[in-house]
């Protein structure tokens, strides 16, 4: 099982969907491009397929043999998620995360991929097309932040917060 990917070419990947097939779309849907699958409220665009169809396309080449899963395949075919557990390597793709505010015209919106291997999740790329911003994730190589010309800048976590100190312990939301 190989392991190794080039996650600077996965971002790449995502950031030229959103630039071919997302962006040009966005506050320009037509009728009929927008459709409910589960609700009202869980939407799916003819962006959302377009992007997905298009990172599929380009995975072989960074990802070579690796599992494709891709939240829009998953809803037309469900026998394809359980693959996920037993891929040796798999890539999990949402086109448009925020797929409702991408079809209300919010700018509030992102394109995400994790890589996955032998049920282990390795990496993971949330991309902002309207920023043009990355974070970027691999295991045991921390997180960054990057886009446009600026410098990586390495992320962490927020130091743990006392939720004596701030009240929360006392609204019933933790025990």
């Amino acid at each position: 099982m190989t392991t190794s990917f080039d996650i600077n070419a996965l971002a790449l990947l995502l950031s030229q969907a959103a630039e071919v097939e997302i962006r040009p779309r966005f506050r320009a849907l037509a009728e009929g491009d927008v459709r409910a699958k589960t609700s009202a409220i869980d939407l799916v665009t003819e962006a959302d397929e377009a992007a997905e169809r298009f990172i599929k396309a380009g995975m072989e080449a960074v990802l070579p043999g690796a599992l494709f899963v891709g939240e829009e395949s998953v809803a037309a075919d469900p026998a394809l998620l359980p693959k996920l557990a037993e891929a040796d390597l798999a890539v999990v793709i949402d086109p448009i995360d925020g797929t409702f505010n991408f079809a209300a015209g919010v700018p509030l919106y992102g394109v995400m991929a994790s890589v996955v291997a032998g049920g282990e999740t390795i990496a993971g790329v949330i991309y902002d097309p309207m920023g043009d911003d990355f974070v970027l994730a691999e295991k045991g190589a921390g997180a960054w932040q990057t886009g446009g010309h600026r410098p990586a800048i390495r992320l962490k976590a927020a130091a743990p917060v006392n939720l004596e100190v701030t009240g929360m312990a006392s609204t019933g939301f933790l025990p």
